[in-house]
């Protein structure tokens, strides 16, 4: 017991007594898990072997499991008004007729619309402002992207001829069309007798900008054939229409 009264040995025995107690205070603030914040240690604290822990982790998730169901097809947003006023398209709004037109006899003039797979369209239908006479042909037609002819009416000239002013001309298809794919078709009308009836239109593309009928990418927004039709053929060779008309469908 002398011995450790010596003041060397009171020195080292404080000194390892110090120690040991600093050691047990740190052992006493370790922090647990549940008291870290989510992403709130950065990667370059961890240590090699834990970030490949990490990863590893990531690539023993197991494969992605199976999509639900889809969901119903809401309509585009370019016939959204179209289909809330229960139509399925149409090439432009009739809030947009501005003006009307007389084509030459037995032409095609049509327009553009975005049709969703699956559709089903029933009829067709165009603004007449004043009717015909002499009528030999009268009908509408769809085609695709690729002016193949898909769907047309029935020839009703006495429909054009008849027609009180200012009202719609509807006619049904020979049989309903369904659109087997989403995409571009073309709503088109074929008019041929003595007197053309006066149709609405929205514009033509001679009192806004010349060429306002094909796009800058050369697809057309307006398109056309004739005069001296009297059917439609089964891909349209078009020639351009400086008419931006108003078909309806459904």
């Amino acid at each position: 017991m002398n011995g450790l009264k010596h003041p060397a040995t009171v020195i080292a025995s404080l000194a390892l007594f110090v120690a040991l107690g600093s050691g047990a205070a740190l052992a006493s603030g370790l922090v647990s898990g549940r008291q870290i914040i989510n992403h709130s240690i950065p990667e370059w604290k961890l240590t090699s072997r834990a970030v490949r822990n990490l990863r590893g982790g990531e690539r023993a998730m197991g494969p992605r499991g199976p999509a639900g169901p889809r969901g119903r097809r809401g309509p585009s947003a370019a016939n959204a008004l179209a289909r809330a006023s229960g139509l399925v398209a149409w090439t432009s709004d009739p809030a947009l007729i501005s003006t009307s037109i007389v084509d030459s006899s037995g032409s095609i003039h049509g327009s553009a619309v975005w049709l969703n797979k699956g559709q089903k369209i029933g009829w067709l239908a165009e603004l007449v402002i004043a009717h015909g006479s002499g009528m030999r042909h009268g009908a509408f037609a769809i085609y695709d992207g690729s002016l193949h002819l898909v769907a047309r009416t029935g020839d009703r000239p006495s429909a054009f001829q008849t027609a009180p002013a200012d009202s719609w001309v509807k006619l049904s298809l020979t049989r309903p069309y369904t659109t087997p794919a989403s995409g571009r078709y073309y709503l088109v009308d074929l008019l041929a007798g003595s007197t053309i009836p006066r149709i609405g239109i929205v514009a033509r593309s001679a009192s806004v900008l010349t060429g306002a009928s094909v796009l800058p990418t050369g697809v057309p927004r307006g398109v056309g054939e004739g005069p001296g039709l009297s059917t439609f053929p089964p891909t349209l060779a078009n020639k351009g229409s400086g008419v931006a008309r108003c078909i309806l469908a459904y």
